[in-house]
């Protein structure tokens, strides 16, 4: 009998000895892996709160409070800030007190309302109350711990984030357009909004396969994020599309962000197959001057319109809208720029 045959027997005697129950009775590699992995430690204490929006114009949003509460209100510098008209602009305060919150109504013009009663100066709030601010938003209150904190967290993220380039997503862009033109609104600032879209991008798919186009699109993401300042928002718009929100702008400060990041683009070097993939970008920009009467609407129409002129005119290029164009985006004889587009 061979000596792998005795060392064969050897292991079966060796796991053999003892309780079937025993540590030594498992699977070796059962017990390596239970050795090796830790579970996470948590407590169960309330550490903060969700406010889950259930009505309004924020609707689906998932709000994150922390143990020191917050303001929620319609005005500048609050915590929580909602885009209800009947809100006040500091509506209502939630504080911490030991393992629940608190919730005080700051003499609000159209009420706090909890599970349907208009609350005084302060009310404790029972775990999964429903809570209702002023007359068109309702809120869920749940009360979380730390684990609960970490998952609302990630996935508050998830919900306004694309996946492939971490920008922000459609959700993400809705939400925060309609706050920022509110901010410029009030303040008397320009809103400039950056549209852009990857020329033939069909081609890089068909050519070089989707793996290569999304490397492709991560690629631009990062370009765009790494151009922006802190206050400005990056998005993808779909497909291969991404616009730019960006603060207190004017016409010359939009198209000088606009050509630098059209170049850094050009100067990409992706390789595929031993070659690199030709990627440029057209860009449409537009802006909402301070005080003008105009919505998300209006702003998105004009960058819309800038960012096809921009396609008709060779692409690779940046164009900023001019209120001297007819109200479809088309001069005399342009035709449907769309047809220019693959």
């Amino acid at each position: 009998m061979g000596d792998g045959d005795t060392d064969m027997r050897e292991q079966e005697a060796l796991h053999s000895d003892g309780d079937e129950d025993s540590l030594d009775s498992r699977n070796p590699t059962t017990v390596m892996l239970a050795a090796a992995v830790e579970l996470p430690q948590w407590t169960s204490q309330v550490v903060g709160a969700t406010l889950t929006v259930l009505t309004g114009g924020d609707a689906g949003r998932i709000i994150s409070v922390g143990p020191d509460g917050g303001v929620l209100g319609r005005g500048d510098g609050v915590d929580f800030a909602f885009e209800d008209v009947s809100i006040s602009r500091r509506h209502a305060r939630l504080i911490r007190e030991g393992e629940s919150f608190l919730l005080e109504d700051l003499d609000s013009l159209n009420g706090t309302f909890v599970n349907g009663e208009r609350i005084g100066d302060v009310a404790r709030l029972p775990s999964n109350a429903r809570l209702q601010i002023a007359l068109h938003t309702v809120l869920e209150y749940a009360e979380v711990d730390e684990l609960g904190a970490q998952a609302v967290e990630k996935q508050s993220r998830s919900m306004m984030t694309d996946p492939l380039t971490g920008t922000g997503n459609r959700l993400h862009l809705d939400h925060r357009l309609h706050q920022e033109i509110h901010f410029a609104r009030r303040h008397k600032e320009p809103l400039g909004l950056l549209l852009m879209d990857l020329d033939r991008f069909k081609r890089i798919n068909d050519g070089y396969g989707h793996p290569a186009g999304d490397r492709v699109l991560q690629a631009v993401g990062n370009v765009l994020l790494d151009s922006v300042r802190a206050e400005d928002s990056v998005f993808r718009y779909g497909g291969e599309e991404f616009c730019i929100l960006v603060r207190s702008t004017n016409g010359p400060g939009l198209m000088v962000l606009a050509e630098r990041i059209r170049a850094v683009v050009e100067a990409l070097r992706i390789i595929e197959r031993d070659e690199r993939v030709p990627v440029t970008l057209s860009l449409g920009g537009a802006l909402l001057e301070g005080g003008e009467d105009g919505d998300q609407q209006t702003l998105v129409v004009r960058a819309d319109q800038a960012l096809y002129r921009a396609k008709n005119e060779g692409r690779n290029c940046c164009l900023l809208f001019s209120p001297e164009w007819s109200p479809n985006g088309e001069s005399a004889g342009d035709g449907d720029l769309r047809q220019t587009m693959e």
